[in-house]
């Protein structure tokens, strides 16, 4: 017979476990101060853990004869939650709360990129290598053959990734600006995996020949287009005039880097299965067709 997910639970330490339902997770940092005597950082576990919370990393900041100090990543559903874990924190053990931190928004306080150099500036020397006078030989060297500025410049080492925000993950049309921490997620990813340098680009307007234009003129800035979080159909019309425009590489990340990923899971369920393509007639069901979903199709299909 299964209990009853509203119903409490009785532990062994007597405080109530409360049963609840798959919940989405916030990862909550807890800095707390604590008695140093055995059985009091078990006894602040358990008490989170009866409150259906789970427990993530646990630093220990100082030990010292009296009290320990320590930081616990307590995995919770919501602000309600919250708010439930550290009134039973308070009431079942003598454990102090200094602090409470989000972990998610911490990570992101200040951006998650920025711009950095290659060469250090230790001397004149170096001031005159990088900067004047010496620049000047490499602008005119690029001005002469323009296809050099790859390898003399950043140019050929940088994606611009664009947006306006219209289709923001699963939020919808947020905005350009509220859109940025996802643009500074792909741009981390892009440096992590490959060490290519991503620089988001928020472009604020909703009208798909003006976003057009403004990635044309600033395009030469970088070596590649990378187009992210644009509402069907309007992503469609922007990519394909982009592709026929410039001269160089143009990707919407929402159509054919999933598309791309999808594709690498099927070769790979083949390849586990002992299954060969050329043998194999796929029957696929798929829910949806924007922007994702056409992009899939299309690539299955070829």
């Amino acid at each position: 017979m299964m209990e009853n997910p509203s119903q409490p639970v009785e532990t062994k330490n007597s405080v109530p476990q409360v049963l609840r339902p798959r919940l989405p997770e916030n990862d909550t940092i807890f800095k707390v101060k604590l008695p140093n005597r055995p059985g009091k950082l078990g006894q602040l576990l358990t008490v989170i853990g009866a409150e259906g919370a789970s427990i993530g990393d646990i630093q220990t900041h100082h030990i010292g004869k009296n009290h320990t100090f320590r930081s616990i990543t307590v995995i919770v559903h919501d602000q309600e939650h919250l708010g439930t874990v550290e009134k039973a924190v308070k009431e079942h053990t003598d454990v102090e709360i200094l602090e409470i931190r989000d972990a998610v928004f911490e990570r992101h306080e200040g951006g998650k990129i920025h711009m950095g150099r290659r060469h250090e500036v230790r001397s004149l020397a170096d001031l005159r290598y990088i900067y004047t006078p010496g620049v000047a030989r490499v602008c005119k060297h690029i001005a002469a053959q323009p296809d050099s500025a790859n390898k003399y410049t950043s140019i050929g080492n940088t994606v611009g990734i664009f947006t306006n925000g219209t289709r923001v993950l699963g939020l919808g049309d947020i905005g350009p600006v509220a859109s940025m921490p996802v643009m500074e997620g792909k741009g981390v990813l892009y440096d992590q995996f490959v060490g290519i340098s991503a620089v988001p680009i928020l472009i604020d307007t909703k009208d798909p020949q003006e976003f057009i234009e403004t990635v044309i003129k600033i395009a030469p800035t970088f070596g590649g287009i990378h187009l992210e979080d644009i509402r069907t159909p309007d992503c469609f019309t922007i990519e394909n005039e982009l592709i026929a425009r410039l001269q160089k590489p143009v990707m919407h990340d929402d159509q054919h880097g999933t598309a791309t990923v999808l594709l690498a899971a099927v070769m790979s369920a083949l390849r586990a299965t002992g299954r060969d393509i050329a043998d194999t007639t796929p029957i696929v069901a798929q829910l949806g067709l924007g922007a994702a979903g056409c992009a899939i199709a299309k690539l299955l299909k070829e």
